[in-house]
């Protein structure tokens, strides 16, 4: 037990080295790209990326599946079973990334892609060629992604972390390198494409190097566990649909209707929106392989025990960004990206309450996806999807970009929010009371006192210094108060033997 807890410490601690090199590599290459490019030219690229997320579904859940079932048979070391897995999800993700081109190329050739990207005559002749070229990093990913996933599924998380973090910065040296030789939107996505291609060959070393026993070969292919696998995967599949449809097309959306020149505001805001989400999410996606392997062994006291804490860390988490964000998230956005780049504040606001819903949802997604336990919660989501998608393009003609972050958040609120706070609790055999109501009394008197420094401090961000002062100040007042009102002695001790394993 105590291998493991050193080994999910070290992940965690990888995961967050990793999430600090990417925010800052993420952070840097705004400002950059809109130097070079412009905000037109910036919101084709975005928009481009995101007419290449929904051809990633024609992977059907794959990806998800092959890594529980990996992270399932990897205690019993059966390297056989585990080569039959990986093999077979890689060629099925290979000739599903062929697919998905194929699909792509027959709505570039009806007009469909190029009348969601709505741009100048000049920017338009330049649709294609990026496409084609950022298609083609998205093809080599999809099959390559398979050997990040069993680096997750082995439960080294933190050699996969410390790719991705590596794979950043060589990302933003070249880009900043093809930018400032002139090369534009097309040396932006052909290093889109080789990064993607070089990403999947070195985690593929870094797998046989780790596991030597694991063999990348056609006679490891099982045509009966490609049956297998596509019952779990259709579930996934249909919480990858959604997922795209709730957080992929918004982009679209804004470009279709209004343009691509209106997309770089929410773009900018949503970027910094889905690095704090991702900076949370951490220990969770982190701790993905250990729920999988708790279940496996039945350790259900185990599993309460990490639920009971992860609900207390999303609640927490929540708290802190609606604090920070409503009173230093705009300062932060035109300190960083420029003031022609501000949002306005009330789409701002509605970015920030989907971010804090989302958060309180992470334990319970975590622990549905993990078990394989999702296809109540997928009947749920897509109904949720589906809304997202139609009141977005609704309401983008009737109120703009504040229209399709409330087409967002609406649904988010209503259909699946209480549907995983409920069900997180059921699958632990909790109540409510004991799952949220005692951590929210808890947090009440920190919640006070940091909305209150807060709010004091809120004018006071007019620089980098000043905004440092003030967001740093109502940080240490959040979580001095919550160490000294909240977190119990157990809790401490566990904190603290988690950061020597660390």
């Amino acid at each position: 037990m105590r291998g493991r807890v050193r080994r999910l410490c070290s992940n965690v601690t990888a995961a967050y080295f990793t999430c600090v090199v990417t925010s800052i590599c993420s952070f840097v290459a705004v400002p950059v790209y809109l130097h070079f490019l412009g905000k037109e030219e910036y919101g084709l690229w975005l928009a481009i990326l995101s007419v290449l997320m929904p051809l990633s579904l024609m992977g059907l859940g794959f990806p998800t599946v092959s890594q529980n079932m990996l992270a399932e048979t990897k205690p019993s070391e059966r390297f056989d079973a585990m080569n039959r897995i990986l093999n077979t999800s890689f060629t099925f993700l290979s000739l599903a990334a062929a697919a998905a081109c194929l699909v792509a190329l027959a709505l570039l050739k009806l007009g469909i892609i190029q009348r969601l990207l709505r741009t100048s005559p000049v920017l338009e002749r330049t649709i294609v060629p990026v496409l084609l070229i950022a298609l083609a990093g998205f093809a080599f990913n999809q099959p390559l992604q398979v050997f990040r996933l069993a680096l997750r599924a082995f439960e080294r998380v933190d050699f996969e972390q410390y790719g991705v973090a590596v794979l950043s910065v060589v990302n933003l040296l070249l880009m900043a390198l093809v930018l400032w030789s002139g090369h534009g939107i097309i040396g932006v996505a052909t290093v889109f494409a080789l990064v993607q291609f070089a990403g999947g060959i070195i985690f593929f070393a870094v797998l046989t190097w780790e596991c030597p026993q694991m063999r990348l070969a056609p006679r490891y292919f099982s045509w009966g566990l490609l049956q297998e696998m596509a019952s779990p995967g259709f579930g996934f599949f249909v919480l990858s649909v959604s997922s795209v449809l709730i957080w992929g097309v918004d982009n679209l959306v804004i470009s279709g209707v209004m343009g691509v020149a209106f997309l770089v505001s929410f773009a900018t805001a949503e970027r910094l929106i889905s690095t704090l989400q991702g900076m949370v999410a951490i220990p969770f996606n982190t701790s993905a392989p250990t729920i999988t392997a708790l279940r496996a062994e039945g350790n259900e006291n185990g599993l309460k025990r990490l639920f009971a804490f992860s609900t207390k860390l999303a609640l927490s988490a929540s708290i802190l960004f609606a604090v920070e964000l409503s009173c230093f998230g705009r300062s932060f956005i035109a300190l960083w990206a420029g003031q022609s780049v501000l949002p306005d504040r009330s789409t701002f606001l509605v970015l920030t309450a989907i971010l804090c819903v989302s958060v309180l949802q992470q334990p319970a997604y975590n622990l549905i996806v993990a078990t394989t336990r999702h296809r109540a919660y997928s009947r749920f989501v897509i109904c949720e999807a589906i809304a997202n998608l139609m009141l977005s393009w609704w309401w983008a003609h009737e109120w703009g970009v504040l229209g399709v972050a409330l087409g967002t958040l609406i649904p988010h609120v209503l259909i699946s929010g209480g549907y995983m706070i409920i069900v997180g609790t059921r699958m632990n055999g909790v109540t409510f009371s004991e799952a949220w109501g005692r951590h929210i009394v808890a947090l009440a008197l920190p919640t006070a006192i940091a909305a209150a420094t807060g709010f004091l401090l809120r004018n006071f961000a007019a620089s980098w210094m000043q905004w440092t002062v003030s967001s740093g100040l109502t940080f240490l007042v959040f979580v001095s108060a919550c160490w000294m009102a909240s977190v119990t002695q157990e809790e401490r001790g566990a904190l603290a033997a988690a950061f020597r394993l660390a």
